[in-house]
C-alpha cells in the first residue's frame, strides 16, 4: 500500500518474498527507488490512478536487472490503478 507520492505505507511479506526485497523497513521509501527500472509507462498510470483515474492492465511484463529476477524468469504482473477510497 503506497501513500499519494507512492512511498510505501505498508508491505506484506509475500511483497517481500515475490520481490526479494529482504527485511530492511519499507515504510516512507519511494516505490521508484526499490524499483528503478519501472517503464515511465507505469509511473503515468499510478499519476492518473491516484488522479481519480481506474486504469487495468491485464499482462504487463517487468523486466528487472538480471541480478534482481527471480530465477531465470520474468515476472508478468496483473494489476489494477486506482485510488482508495
Amino acid at each position: 500500500m503506497f501513500d499519494r507520492e507512492m512511498r510505501y505505507l505498508h508491505v506484506s511479506r509475500r511483497w517481500r518474498t515475490d520481490y526479494d526485497l529482504g527485511d530492511r523497513d519499507l515504510r516512507g521509501v519511494l516505490h521508484y527507488d526499490v524499483f528503478p527500472d519501472i517503464p515511465e509507462s507505469w509511473k503515468e498510470a499510478h499519476r492518473r490512478g491516484l488522479a481519480g483515474e481506474v486504469l487495468r492492465g491485464d499482462s504487463d511484463r517487468f523486466e528487472r536487472a538480471i541480478e534482481q529476477r527471480i530465477g531465470d524468469e520474468n515476472i508478468c504482473i496483473l494489476c489494477r490503478v486506482h485510488e482508495h477510497l
